[in-house]
């Protein structure tokens, strides 16, 4: 520190001793870059996968882009969505007829870095996966795979391993599903580049039955852990946003049930009180 000090005291190339104060502040902007990164601009966000029956047509589908890619035919219905916003979200879906097979899968890659004062930053992953398959027992054509998976690795340290978990099945026959929904903490370094890498795979064999089907999605979201102040903030690549998804459309027509019935409720006891004069016990 001293020694960086010493270096902010120059003298102007007439030999004149810049005045104090200037000193003061050129030392002071300099120390404070030594104790933060500038922000750079991220990789943008990387996505590929592919649809496609054993059999065509309809012909298999190759994407590099967000969006939801349906193929329907004689041989079932598939269907994979890739969303950078308003979270990073990947999930896919296949359904097949008898002698028939289908696979729909994708990868996402993006970066996340936390901008700020130099240090260890808590942050916490709000993630959710799940895997979903079925098809008859008793025929060696018949089967159905999963995978669900997420990982993260510090750029910064030569793509360090920082944490991974997910379901990845394997062949499997008869009925299988297994979902997770959690937090993960963990802590992470200021104004290091990490590398967030998200797969959705499903594949489903119908054989000799009458159908087989899979379904797979992953979604993580970060947010800053308790007592991280207003001097950091996240940084994504390019159309990838970070903020919780809007309801389903289940879980919204559950919300409006329940006050249109507390809605009737109120109605009703109105009612009572208005034929008789005095609230219903």
């Amino acid at each position: 520190m001293k020694e960086s000090l010493s270096k902010c005291q120059v003298r102007t190339r007439t030999g004149r001793r810049v005045p104090h104060t200037v000193l003061t502040a050129v030392c002071a902007l300099f120390l404070l870059g030594l104790g933060q990164a500038t922000a750079a601009v991220l990789d943008p966000a990387n996505v590929s996968g592919t649809v496609f029956f054993n059999i065509s047509p309809p012909a298999r589908i190759d994407f590099n882009n967000f969006g939801t890619f349906p193929l329907t035919g004689p041989q079932g219905s598939l269907q994979f969505t890739a969303s950078g916003t308003p979270a990073p979200s990947l999930s896919g879906q296949a359904t097949v007829t008898e002698n028939f097979t289908g696979r729909v899968s994708g990868i996402l890659i993006y970066a996340i870095e936390i901008l700020g004062p130099a240090g260890d930053v808590p942050v916490s992953i709000d993630v959710s996966g799940g895997a979903t398959g079925s098809s008859v027992i008793n025929d060696l054509f018949a089967a159905f795979a999963m995978k669900s998976l997420w990982s993260l690795e510090d750029v910064s340290l030569g793509l360090q391993p920082v944490f991974s978990e997910g379901i990845d099945t394997g062949q499997l026959s008869g009925r299988f599903s297994q979902n997770f929904s959690h937090t993960v903490d963990l802590t992470l370094t200021a104004n290091h580049v990490y590398r967030v890498t998200m797969i959705a795979d499903a594949f489903a064999a119908a054989g000799s039955g009458a159908s087989a089907s899979a379904t797979t999605f992953i979604d993580p979201i970060f947010s800053f852990g308790a007592g991280v102040g207003p001097e950091y903030s996240f940084l994504l690549s390019e159309g990838i946003g970070n903020s919780a998804p809007v309801p389903e459309p289940t879980t919204v027509a559950l919300l409006i049930a329940g006050v249109l019935g507390l809605i009737l409720v109120q109605m009703r006891r109105s009612l009572i009180i208005d034929s008789s004069g005095k609230p219903n016990s």
